[in-house]
């Protein structure tokens, strides 16, 4: 029986690419009346506070040029993607927090993959309202 056993550094690519094959990735915007808990949070389904605003559609935004990038110095995946913008023209549009997920199609099973904390209430009046994706990626994957 082997007494040590290593994980191939790029499994977490292959296996976001697997799901990423089938599902959409998405973002939704969130009030501050929801705290995101990684030990307990694990489907879309139990988010709360999402937000309703002028170029807001529930269940938010579907991230456009979706990327995977293997670092091998590091055995990391990095997954990138667009820039988001709600076009808030005519009214307004608040939010404090962005969570994305994998859209399955149905909430119970629509996998959080990380939430982001925004800092504040971010509002944009008659204006676009843009989430911002950092070079560094939305989120990464480590072996």
């Amino acid at each position: 029986m082997p007494t040590t056993s290593t994980i191939p550094g790029q499994l977490g690519l292959s296996l976001w690419q697997a799901l990423r094959a089938a599902h959409d990735l998405k973002v939704m915007l969130i009030d501050n009346t929801w705290a995101y808990d990684p030990d307990v949070n694990r489907f879309v389904s139990e988010v709360t506070g999402e937000v309703t605003g002028t170029g807001y559609t529930a269940g938010g935004a579907t991230l456009a040029n979706v990327t995977e990038t293997y670092d091998a110095a590091t055995d990391t995946t990095i997954v990138n993607a667009d820039d988001v913008v709600w076009d808030a023209t005519g009214g307004a549009l608040t939010g404090h927090r962005a969570v994305f997920y994998v859209d399955t199609g149905t909430p119970t099973s629509s996998p959080i993959v990380t939430a982001w904390d925004l800092g504040a209430d971010i509002t944009a009046t008659n204006a676009a309202w843009t989430l911002s994706i950092d070079a560094g990626g939305i989120f990464r994957l480590a072996a």
